[in-house]
């Protein structure tokens, strides 16, 4: 009897033995779903982590870039401001004699139609091309900023620095063509928006006021 009862619990631990060797493994499989999982998913953080940190990296060249077709327009606006040069408009060069009303959206590809492309479109080391716009603020085009000449007030930003000026008139803003020519001679602002176009179509809009003798 007692041989009979041993071989019976035997039999029983073998038969529980393999009955949990199924569970084990599926709990194993579900692990290793779930660590696979983890490991896709912070693979994925890393990566937009690097990706935004590129961005902005990319982003700053582009503003510090900007600088250089800033620099090119005001260039070109102190070797045209001779004459009645800059009282026309000249849109090969990019230049307009009056504001852009109302204000374009300089996000747009078509508000860039007219623009000067520095380096012929051409992008630098960085991988960035560069262009600009020159808007005079003045209301009306193709005419003088106190639009006497042609018997029709003109309305400008300019600012009077002429000797005999005070700091108190020194930067405020005039209204030109109001009662007749200025007494002192003025100087008028001139508006220069740069579109910087970077790697991974990265866009940045950089706008900068000269003020030039009128």
């Amino acid at each position: 009897m007692s041989t009979n009862r041993f071989v019976r619990v035997r039999r029983s631990r073998r038969a529980l033995k393999h009955s949990q060797t199924g569970v084990v493994l599926f709990i194993s499989l579900i692990v290793l779903v779930a660590m696979s999982l983890a490991g896709i998913a912070l693979l994925r953080s890393v990566d937009t982590t690097v990706m935004v940190s590129g961005n902005i990296a990319l982003k700053q060249a582009a503003i510090l870039g900007a600088d250089q077709g800033t620099q090119a327009a005001v260039a070109w606006l102190e070797t045209s401001n001779v004459g009645a040069t800059l009282q026309t408009t000249n849109s090969t060069m990019g230049y307009f004699s009056s504001l852009a009303l109302p204000d374009p959206d300089w996000f747009q590809d078509s508000t860039w139609t007219d623009a000067r492309q520095i380096n012929s479109g051409v992008a630098d080391v960085a991988g960035n091309k560069l262009s600009y716009l020159i808007h005079r603020q003045c209301k009306l085009p193709d005419l003088a900023y106190d639009g006497i000449s042609a018997g029709v007030p003109n309305n400008c930003s300019a600012i009077d620095e002429s000797a005999g000026g005070s700091a108190v008139t020194e930067g405020d803003s005039n209204r030109a063509g109001v009662g007749g020519a200025f007494a002192r001679s003025k100087k008028v602002y001139y508006r220069i928006t740069t579109r910087v176009q970077g790697p991974r179509n990265s866009v940045s809009i950089i706008q900068t006021t000269v003020s030039l003798q009128a």
